[in-house]
């Protein structure tokens, strides 16, 4: 998961749209920042293949099972 141009791993799913990420000692991140799954943003790029691949799941499977409510942005 990318939030302001850095990387954190998601150490757990919770439901269709919440999971939590490991921030460490991170201070910088706060409530409302934009996290990134998939996609390009703030210097970073992560491609749905490289998080099926890391989760075992296919992509399609991944894609087609994001909740609707989450936000999305098409460039």
């Amino acid at each position: 998961m990318g939030i302001a141009g850095k990387l954190y791993p998601v150490v757990a799913s919770i439901s269709a749209n919440h999971c939590l990420i490991d921030l460490g000692d991170e201070t910088a991140v706060r409530i409302g920042d934009e996290a990134l799954l998939v996609g390009e943003a703030g210097g970073l790029t992560i491609e749905a293949h490289t998080v099926a691949r890391q989760t075992k799941v296919g992509v399609y499977t991944l894609l087609m099972h994001l909740n609707p409510w989450l936000a999305r942005r098409y460039v």
